[in-house]
Order: structure tokens, then C-alpha cells, then sequence
């Protein structure tokens, strides 16, 4: 009667760790299926590397000679370049908003 008893417990004990085992895989399986934050679009600064013209920030554009963004030559219109600011240091010309 004793080794029944002692069978019991172990079958409910084995059950019991097979749900929790299965809990944490759920959750794990959660976690990894969420959705990530979204990223921030972002540029080159003043003097970082570029491929293309869209890799640079706001009122730069690519030396593809070099592979920096270099500050844009000529009149800036404001409002016309809607790539992102991005971090300083900014060309001189940049225009005031």
C-alpha cells in the first residue's frame, strides 16, 4: 500500500513538472513572437558614411567619392528635404525653424 502511495506522488509530481516546463516554453515562445519596438529612421551626420543620397541626414548629401555626407552646396529651401534632422554638428547653412 505504502509503494502505491509513494507512486502516486511521484506520477503527480512528474505532471506538475511537465506543465510548468510547458508554461515557460509558452512564454518563451511569447516573447520571441511580440513585436519589436520600431526602430527611428536614421542618417548619416556631417562626415559619416553614405552609399546614397537617402543614407546622409537632412541637408547633407553623399560624397560618393569619399562615402561622407558632405553639407549641401547652393540655396536651401526649407520644408523641401524631409529626410530626418538627425544628431549635430549641422552644416552652417542650415536653416533656422
Amino acid at each position: 500500500m505504502r509503494d502505491l502511495h509513494v507512486f502516486k506522488r511521484t506520477q503527480l509530481q512528474k505532471s506538475k513538472m511537465k506543465c510548468v516546463i510547458f508554461t515557460i516554453f509558452l512564454i518563451i515562445a511569447m516573447a520571441m513572437a511580440a513585436p519589436q519596438g520600431e526602430k527611428q529612421p536614421s542618417c548619416s551626420p556631417m562626415y559619416g558614411r553614405c552609399q546614397v543620397y537617402e543614407d546622409c541626414c537632412r541637408y547633407l548629401q553623399c560624397a560618393f567619392y569619399a562615402a561622407k555626407c558632405i553639407p549641401k552646396q547652393g540655396v536651401i529651401v526649407p520644408g523641401e528635404d524631409q529626410r530626418p534632422l538627425g544628431p549635430g554638428p549641422y552644416p552652417p547653412n542650415v536653416p533656422l525653424d
